[in-house]
Parts: structure tokens; sequence; C-alpha cells
């Protein structure tokens, strides 16, 4: 893992921790996580991605889902139309029927860290390609209940602990 990203890491967590945090944190832990792609092991990507997988479960809802569906349809395409995988070619057909959800999203995050070191040795820094999906659909996301969003903090922190501790 890069210096940059262990900073910012380290500063997320503390603020997991003081609750000093919001929807908004998400975006750009999705973002420094894209930025350093190519410095993090498949182990730490998998780790890291658990956290904004608990917000897709329950946490958080799109405003207006068809809205949504319609006006992210060739951006989300554009993210995922040079990988060759099944996968995307399956998603992307979704995509384009106007038939995907954030399950979706979910499932693109497993995928992805199923198959971290194959597709970054293919991609290279492209792999953080889907990525900017789930920054944007954060971008447009209600929280369900924050106080119960909030009491997870520390569980993130965790996760992010678990992380900076990995052997790289």
């Amino acid at each position: 893992m890069d210096f940059y990203l262990k900073r910012k890491l380290i500063i997320l967590r503390d603020d997991f921790n003081t609750g000093n945090w919001n929807l908004k944190t998400f975006q750009k832990f999705m973002a420094d996580i894209r930025y350093s792609i190519l410095n993090i092991s498949q182990d730490e990507f998998i780790e890291l991605m658990t956290i904004p997988k608990e917000l897709f479960k329950g946490y958080i809802y799109l405003k207006d889902y068809s809205t949504w569906q319609i006006s992210n349809k060739s951006y989300f395409l554009k993210n995922i139309k040079i990988f060759n995988e099944e996968f995307f070619v399956k998603l992307a057909d979704k995509i384009y029927k106007l038939q995907y959800s954030l399950e979706d999203i979910v499932e693109t995050i497993d995928f992805i860290g199923l198959n971290f070191n194959v597709m970054r040795k293919n991609y290279g820094k492209k792999i953080g390609l889907p990525l900017k999906n789930i920054e944007e659909i954060l971008r447009e996301c209600v929280v369900i209940n924050n106080e119960q969003l909030i009491k997870l903090g520390p569980v993130f922190a965790e996760r992010i602990n678990r992380v900076l501790n990995m052997k790289s």
C-alpha cells in the first residue's frame, strides 16, 4: 500500500471512531481506493470493500430509482465497456436494458475482489473504473437511519485497522 492511501486510511479510521463522517466520506474513500488501486493487494482490496458493501446492505437507498438508472446509464456503461469478462458483458446488458440495481454493484465489488490480480494485470489502473460508478451512486443515495449507520463507525474503523496491519 502506498503512503498516500495509508495516510488517508489513518484519517478515515479516526473519523469513523469519532463519528465525524457522512455519506460524502464514502465517496472520497472510493476515490482514494481508485487512485491507489495499483498499490494495494487483493486482500487489502477485499477487506476495504467490505465497508461500502455494508452500506449497500440496507443502510442507504436511491431517492429516485428509475431516474437514477436512466441518468447514469451511459456513464456506467462507459466505465465498464473495456472489460471483456463475461460478468461485465452481462452487467453492460443489464445496464443497457435498465435492469440493474444496487445488488449488481455489490456483485461488481465481489467480482473485482475475486479476480483482482488478473484484472489488475490485464487492465492496469483501469481496474478502478467500476469504482467510479460506486462514487456516483453514493452521490444519489440517502441514508435510511443515520443513528444506526453511525454506530457502524467503530466496525469500519476496525476494518481499516486490519488493512493497515496487513503485511504487503
